[in-house]
């Protein structure tokens, strides 16, 4: 069973309501072994509204770097996570793609309170409650907190990968 703190879900829903309807893109830092996923690293976003060339942008070239602040606390780069208004037939990306990766998907509606995710883990949708679950407390543990790892980000990358045609750090 994986289980995904309640840190995960309000950072990548704070950054995808903050540059709405614009899609933001970023990775998952966990220990796959165990089934948890910890923290959440916010890296690019969109630079238009329906139009989807510069999805992704980004991850494969600073993978390095989020592997890097991944290790600072012992974790690992699990997968990423994407924000879109519709995830019916969302596209992954092949290039930075590898078996087990796990894609969480959050889905912006009306408001964040009507918002939603999704998990898929080996090409397939995950069920809530029977494959994954959510944190009760604010984090999974207090070796790995939210506000650190960004704040690693932050010093090993600047921040966010600002796209070049945005000229955004969200």
């Amino acid at each position: 069973m994986l289980t995904i703190s309640r840190e995960v879900r309000v950072k990548i829903g704070k950054y995808a309501w903050a540059v709405y309807p614009l899609e933001t893109f970023g990775y998952l830092l966990g220990r796959v072994a165990e089934g948890f996923i910890f923290a959440a690293l916010p890296c690019s976003q969109t630079r238009q509204w329906h139009e989807f060339a510069d999805r992704w942008v980004g991850l494969e070239e600073h993978l390095n770097m989020a592997r890097q602040v991944a290790r600072v606390f012992g974790l690992e780069v699990t997968g990423y996570y994407a924000s879109t208004q519709d995830s019916s037939d969302y596209p992954m990306p092949s290039a930075i793609m590898q078996p087990g990766q796990i894609v969480l998907v959050y889905t912006t509606q009306c408001c964040p309170h009507c918002s939603w995710f999704g998990i898929s883990h080996h090409d397939r949708w995950l069920q809530h409650g029977e494959e994954f679950t959510l944190g009760q407390g604010k984090r999974l543990t207090n070796a790995v907190n939210q506000k650190r790892v960004l704040k690693e980000w932050r010093r090993v990358n600047g921040g966010l990968v600002a796209n070049p045609a945005c000229g955004s750090e969200g």
